[in-house]
């Protein structure tokens, strides 16, 4: 995988050998969002290559037992879960990057920056298998589940630590991931063939669901996207911008 950056050396040399103020976090930002063009066109690939998309398993659980009012009796409900084949992730582009915070070595004129990138808005699926059981009085149940996870809109924060060396231009020299944060658009749990009698239980698993692709999901990007990331900005520093 290649990188290919965007910016020209009259740009970089508008970034002042001073406290970092306005002006030189704004040079600083016209320098970074000229990468984004050959960063966005590298994404898809990256993503695939570490088979992120589609990601075979996302996650494999159980509800613990709950009552759950049936109206005719009070049930106890418990679930199993498998949620499989997410979707969508190579779609994901970097809008922008904004320098948060930076500081000049007054000396050699280094920078040091805290950057965070907003990624557009993107959508992704999973589907999902398992069983709900039920156990009211005499009665016992159990459901086998299927269905489809769909977030309309999902949008990602990355922030990352940045060293800047001007000694030979202006170059990325060291870049660090640091936190994801994730806004949740519509959740969207659609199930195949479950009785719709079952309205109730139908809410329990759905919340269980919900609340788990959350968690989930921001752990798989934590953990396993970000890692491969950061290996492979590695391979690529020092990274030259002017």
């Amino acid at each position: 995988m290649k990188f290919t950056f965007f910016a020209t050396a009259a740009l970089a040399a508008t970034i002042k050998r001073s406290v970092a103020g306005p002006d030189d976090i704004a040079a600083l930002n016209s320098l970074i969002n000229g990468t984004l063009q050959g960063v966005n066109q590298q994404i898809p690939t990256m993503i695939q290559n570490g088979h992120f998309d589609p990601l075979a398993v996302v996650a494999v659980g159980s509800t613990p037992p709950k009552p759950v009012n049936l109206g005719f009796c009070e049930a106890d409900a418990e679930a199993g879960y498998t949620l499989t084949n997410l979707i969508g992730l190579h779609t994901l582009q970097i809008d922008h990057a904004t320098v948060l915070s930076a500081i000049i070595n007054d000396t050699t004129g280094n920078f040091a920056a805290e950057v965070q990138a907003a990624i557009k808005p993107v959508s992704i699926a999973m589907d999902f298998s398992g069983y709900i059981t039920s156990h009211c009085g005499l009665i016992h149940t159990k459901e086998a589940l299927n269905g489809n996870v769909a977030i309309q809109s999902l949008d990602i924060a990355l922030n990352a630590n940045v060293f800047f060396d001007t000694s030979n231009g202006f170059a990325v020299a060291q870049a660090t991931l640091e936190g994801i944060q994730i806004t949740y658009g519509q959740i969207d749990v659609t199930f195949d063939g479950f009785a719709q009698i079952f309205n109730p239980l139908l809410e329990f698993i759905t919340s269980h669901i919900t609340g788990r692709v959350k968690s989930q999901l921001l752990d798989q990007l934590d953990t396993l996207i970000k890692p491969y990331a950061q290996k492979a900005i590695n391979a690529k520093l020092p990274i030259q911008l002017a």
